[in-house]
């Protein structure tokens, strides 16, 4: 099907992030595909036409363009309707990966959790059918022992300026790099051996990638201290795009790092930021915070290296206790949107007994409850052995400073301005709980050395 200048079996990639964009490449070229890079759905839907790509890999968030939307296109088009097509999407957005399937997709993979074998492998497939356990031989990444070859390989990783843009990520590429390749495999089938193997060699993971966390975070912390100032709503939604790039970029790369519990929050982090970016009327004081306290704990998930499922193993267990019934609806719908389950209460007296009962990750209360308001409620389950130093959140219509100072001396953890977008509680609830458990996380092995 390719028309490209060589044999080789041909890839076009539509990425609008160009580092993330320029790690699959390099990836594809050192297996011997020859890969296009665009950026944009309308260009690459044009080059689709004159390129001929044996397959194609989209990713489904792309700026102001609804992915799904773009493989239909492709399906409708003569002679593309068998193109093998691979999709991305978001694991916050669970609803575009039937929309995905139904549109044509051949294969829909988590970006926060993709692995390159897997890419390899349902590419090899898709390309040349039947060819999936030829793609399984893949080597190690090139220091990894032999006997770890059953194990997901994770894609290197060009990271050398954590906000650089399009151009800074292809300089580096093109430059001479000192690290080895991907592996020295035989290229998928009907692929040659790559003839130029160094355009393609880029730093291993997860070293190149711990080595830019602190300049990544300093600088993530420099867009978020430009939010604080006084803006008009121009500017500010130019600083949000900025902090959604950026928290995407960085998600990505923790993601091929193997920091599973870092990605899996930067997925959510990044859907809020696009939230608010797109109606910045909505940020407030409180969405300040939510971000600043989200950084903190991505920030200590990769620098401790936590790779196991830590939001999600064990399940946690979440207290809701609202009075309203639409209040407490939209609780549970927003922890939903991040996967997680709440146990709703709408009585203060009972939520109180149960907390005596029964131990929880996570508390979210609200404040103005008739009977006990949830000042009372926190100070009452705090005085109890189980839930001493559970998390408590308050959501609440009562944002104002004194209702902060009583919050905080009534023992709650943090406070969420009611009405909230949904992301932010998804949000807030994921960085709570992962937050806890990085406390309490012992790393395998570290026990018994002691």
């Amino acid at each position: 099907m390719t028309t490209s200048s060589n044999d080789s079996q041909s890839v076009l990639i539509i990425e609008d992030d160009a580092i993330v964009g320029a790690v699959y490449k390099g990836l594809l070229m050192n297996r011997g595909y020859d890969v296009r890079l665009e950026a944009c759905a309308k260009s690459g839907l044009e080059l689709m036409k004159t390129f001929r790509p044996d397959a194609v890999i989209l990713d489904l968030m792309l700026p102001n363009t609804n992915g799904v939307e773009v493989l239909k296109q492709i399906r409708k088009e003569p002679g593309l309707q068998d193109l093998p097509v691979i999709v991305f999407t978001n694991a916050y957005v669970p609803s575009m990966l039937d929309a995905a399937r139904n549109a044509g997709a051949n294969h829909v993979f988590i970006k926060s959790t993709l692995t390159s074998r897997q890419l390899l492998e349902a590419l090899a497939l898709c390309i040349t059918p039947g060819m999936e356990a030829a793609a399984r031989t893949l080597p190690p990444l090139s220091g990894q022992p032999a006997s770890q070859t059953t194990d997901p390989l994770r894609p290197p990783l060009p990271f050398p300026q954590p906000m650089a843009g399009g151009s800074a990520a292809t300089e580096f590429f093109t430059k001479a790099q000192p690290a080895e390749p991907l592996g020295n495999s035989p290229s998928p089938a009907g692929a040659p051996t790559p003839a130029a193997k160094s355009q393609g060699s880029i730093p291993e993971v997860p070293a190149e990638f711990l080595k830019t966390i602190r300049v990544s975070i300093t600088q993530l912390r420099s867009v978020l201290s430009e939010l604080s100032k006084p803006s008009d709503e121009t500017t500010k939604v130019t600083i949000l795009d900025q902090l959604h790039r950026h928290i995407r970029t960085f998600g990505a790369n923790a993601g091929f790092s193997g920091f599973r519990p870092a990605a899996d929050l930067c997925s959510a982090f990044e859907l809020f930021a696009a939230e608010i970016r797109d109606k910045p009327k909505l940020f407030n004081d409180s969405i300040l915070r939510t971000f600043l306290n989200t950084l903190d704990v991505v920030n200590d998930l990769v620098v401790k290296r936590i790779e196991v499922d830590l939001l999600y193993q064990p399940v946690p267990s979440i207290l809701v206790v609202d009075d309203e019934v639409l209040s407490r609806r939209a609780v549970t719908f927003a922890l939903e949107k991040g996967r997680l389950k709440g146990t709703e209460c709408e009585n203060p007296v009972e939520a109180l007994e149960l907390s005596a009962t029964r131990s929880f990750d996570l508390i979210l209360l609200d404040v103005q409850m008739p009977g006990m308001d949830g000042f009372e409620l926190c100070a009452k389950i705090r005085a109890q052995a189980l839930n001493q130093k559970t998390p408590v959140i308050f959501v609440t219509s009562m944002s104002d400073f004194k209702s902060r100072v009583r919050s905080t001396m009534s023992g709650a953890t943090d406070l969420i301005a009611k009405p909230f977008p949904f992301f932010e509680l998804t949000v807030k609830a994921a960085s709570t709980l992962l937050q806890t458990r990085v406390k309490n996380y012992e790393r395998p092995g570290l026990a018994a050395a002691a």
